[in-house]
């Protein structure tokens, strides 16, 4: 197993919960091997934040230069800002502010990380066009948690549909109850036997 952060805590927490309730005669090596860890684990958080902080440097750099796409290959999952920040730049500067926008709407307002001060001076000029496209997404997706009609609905879940009422009710009523077909201006057509959902044409 690679030791990395993710294995140095959960070797040592994993240690630490054996200690807590463990006073065999192996406790001492156990609690040995807790401290050689813990030791490890400052030694590697330290090398591992050098590099890290080296790595957003060139990352600015690269930004600063204009190289997106060296930019983003180097910080997709450690910086998610500055990926997000030269991922908006380079779609402006292909002519997509449609897809920059996508990028710019996700950048948190509080962000303090490098080139904070250029990345909100962005995301404050485009303020409105994300406000408005931000409404459009939850407008969407409240859209999309509603169900289309199905088999089995009652008359009043399909009037709550994303189909919803429709234009013109044809209802036919014989010994075996009543029938309607809900006629739709878009050309579909529900039908009900009794006030449920026996077929469905679209």
């Amino acid at each position: 197993m690679k030791k990395d952060s993710t294995f140095y805590n959960y070797a040592i927490n994993y240690l630490d919960k054996i200690t807590i309730n463990y006073s065999g005669e192996f406790y001492k090596e156990i609690e040995d091997y807790q401290k050689q860890l813990m030791q490890e684990k400052k030694k590697y958080d330290g090398v591992a934040t050098a590099e890290t902080k080296q790595k957003e440097l060139e990352v600015v750099e690269l930004i600063k230069k204009g190289d997106y796409a060296q930019a983003q290959a180097k910080c997709v999952l450690e910086f998610p800002v500055l990926n997000r920040y030269a991922l908006a730049l380079e779609n402006e500067k292909k002519g997509d502010h449609s897809m920059a926008l996508q990028y710019w709407k996700d950048i948190p307002l509080d962000y303090n990380g490098p080139l904070s001060s250029e990345i909100l001076k962005s995301v404050n000029t485009y303020s409105v066009e994300i406000q408005q496209l931000n409404q459009l997404l939850a407008s969407y997706k409240a859209k999309q948690s509603i169900p289309q009609p199905r088999i089995g609905m009652t008359a009043n879940e399909v009037s709550n549909s994303q189909w919803g009422k429709p234009t013109k009710v044809n209802k036919t009523t014989t010994a075996y109850g009543v029938t309607e077909q809900w006629v739709y201006s878009s050309g579909k057509y529900v039908y009900l036997d009794n006030g449920i959902v026996t077929a469905i044409q679209e």
